[in-house]
């Protein structure tokens, strides 16, 4: 069975085929039908008038008994248009032009026949016969018979069907191309209205042209409209989840807060009680500040990040992100000579809701780590595992104590390049969570560290 889709013109077109063939054929045997019976009917009409004009002058030279002036005439006519005559009286064959021996012998009368048209039809010829006599003789028992052979008006018939059955084939074949073109034609209205309902989706699709049938330009409409409410509805949405995962974020910085605070109020406590043991009051005189410290360096590093929202997340490929943010670290000489860059992208999309210069900004911050405690090889991996993207820079650096990760994750950490903040993993972070995801760091197949930032896909 072939299942293969075909245009709605070209569906037409096969499905009216067997109709024109039948078409061709019935008008062939219909013509040739006509004109077979107006070829026998014109012939046999012919015969008859021929033999009504010989029935007077035979009856005078049957009644002279000039029978070698009768097979002349006979045979003259006979020869001039194509038909056996015999004329017979009283039974016998008085004189013959099918045949000598039938001359003086009984006649026998035509045992198979039948009638088309009005026409006498034996075997394959035409019968036609008259009386011979004048009108003023009495009748001699006379008549004449003609025998006009079938095989020229059948011929001519089959020509007539032929020419007629092809004619028709061809005007049928031209009858379905301007057919076919005059179907595609009339589908253009339909064609501009599936583009109006494939472009649905499309932000950048061209502006609709109205179509010229009442009933397609009312669901055009129809369709525009709902174009307009779905991308109102869609950038709405964008913005709704961009301000809910906001706040979210927002929750997390002040959970990040708490154990922090509420580690420098225990060690507070147990600096001002009295009954605090000398050497755990020389402890809490050392954690005090340095838990301080840690705790300014996150409000500070929150109040940095509270400055990067997205005002909207909307569904894009990541692919796009993360090869932009490759070339951007390398646009900035951020790479040294030694070491290597890798990027592993999927051969299909990955899409997922962000905002493309937040993300690519985040991508760089780990790029740039990477580079940093690298030795000399990073590698950039985007790939899908049903529905998370994952975004991973690994590097053959040292590597991180993993008990370190939670403090630079929340802005607490402190370079070990400079005598700075280190807020570079804290921004990744609060982007993430911006997006709804999760940054989840694990020791890398090179030997240092990987960092992986996880999103929702589809």
């Amino acid at each position: 069975m072939n299942s293969r889709a075909v245009t709605f013109a070209r569906h037409v077109h096969q499905a009216l085929s067997p109709y024109r063939w039948t078409l061709a054929i019935s008008i062939s045997l219909m013509v040739s039908s006509v004109f077979t019976g107006f070829a026998l009917t014109t012939r046999a009409n012919s015969n008859q008038q021929l033999l009504e004009t010989l029935s007077p002058y035979l009856a005078t030279l049957v009644e002279s008994q000039d029978r070698t002036e009768i097979l002349r005439i006979l045979e003259a006519v006979s020869e001039k248009r194509g038909t056996k005559l015999v004329l017979v009286q009283n039974g016998i064959a008085l004189a013959s032009t099918r045949s000598i021996s039938e001359m003086d012998q009984p006649f026998r009368p035509i045992q198979h026949s039948f009638s088309f048209f009005g026409i006498t039809l034996t075997g394959y010829e035409i019968l036609g016969s008259t009386a011979v006599a004048r009108t003023d003789s009495p009748d001699q028992g006379v008549r004449l018979y003609s025998f006009t052979p079938l095989r020229p008006t059948a011929v001519f018939a089959m020509t007539i069907a032929i020419v007629t059955f092809l004619t028709g084939v061809f005007a049928s074949l031209l009858f379905g191309r301007k057919m076919k073109s005059a179907i595609h034609g009339a589908l253009l209205p339909l064609e501009i209205l599936h583009r109006e309902i494939q472009a649905i989706g499309d932000a950048k699709a061209p502006s609709s042209q109205p179509i010229l049938i009442q009933e397609l330009e009312e669901i055009r409409r129809t369709i525009s409209k709902t174009k307009i409410d779905l991308a109102n509805a869609r950038e709405r949405l964008a913005e709704e989840r961009a301000r809910q995962l906001t706040a979210k974020s927002y929750k997390d910085l002040i959970h990040d807060l708490h154990n922090p605070v509420a580690a420098l109020r225990q060690w507070i406590t147990i600096l001002t009680s009295p009954e605090t043991e000398p050497d755990d009051r020389e402890e809490a005189k050392e954690a005090v500040p340095r838990i301080s410290d840690q705790i300014l360096r996150q409000v500070d590093s929150a109040k940095k990040n509270l400055e990067v929202q997205p005002e909207a997340l909307r569904e894009s490929d990541l692919r796009e992100c993360v090869k932009a943010s490759l070339q951007q670290i390398r646009s900035l000489a951020a790479v040294s000579a030694k070491t290597t860059l890798s990027l592993s992208l999927p051969d299909s999309p990955v899409v997922a809701a962000h905002d493309p210069d937040l993300l690519q900004r985040a991508v760089m911050n780990l790029l740039e780590n990477g580079i940093e405690a690298s030795r000399e090889k990073v590698e950039l991996v985007l790939e899908q595992e049903g529905t998370r993207a994952l975004i991973r820079v690994s590097d053959d650096g040292a590597g991180m104590n993993e008990s370190d990760v939670t403090i630079y994750l929340q802005g607490r950490g402190q370079s070990k390049k400079a005598p700075r903040e280190a807020l570079g993993l804290s921004s990744v972070n609060h982007i993430v969570r911006t997006h709804g995801g999760k940054l989840v760091y694990r020791r890398s197949p090179l030997g240092g560290a990987a960092f992986e930032i996880r999103l929702e896909a589809r």
